[in-house]
């Protein structure tokens, strides 16, 4: 089975760089169990956090479809919370991250760099 993964290069004017393309695409593609016990491919995109309200994330990405720039707002999967043991795991402006099929935070990619307060 053939999956066609976005074009990374879209993201370019956002600060894309090929650091996390590497990521992105070791990650784009994970393996779920449907409720018929088949697996099913989830395609993960990746986004750029633009802003961050209490539980809410401004992201922007490529659309799948019409593969223009669109900004949405989102939030983080209850698995991505769950799992989150300080703030420092949560996405801040500026930060890569992918989104699942359904639109919600998944994934942080790893950060180039961190200023720190």
């Amino acid at each position: 089975m053939s999956i066609s993964l976005p074009d990374f290069s879209m993201l370019n004017p956002l600060g894309w760089h090929p650091f996390f393309e590497a990521y992105a695409r070791e990650s784009s593609t994970s393996s779920i169990e449907d409720s018929t016990d088949s697996a099913v491919i989830q395609t993960r995109t990746p986004a750029r956090v633009s802003a961050v309200f209490q539980g809410l994330y401004r992201v922007v990405s490529v659309h799948p479809e019409t593969h223009t720039i669109q900004e949405s707002l989102t939030e983080l999967t209850g698995h991505f919370r769950h799992h989150a043991e300080s703030a420092l795991d949560f996405p801040t402006v500026g930060d890569w991250v992918l989104l699942e099929a359904g639109g919600r935070i998944c994934q942080l990619l790893p950060r180039r760099g961190l200023l720190r307060r």
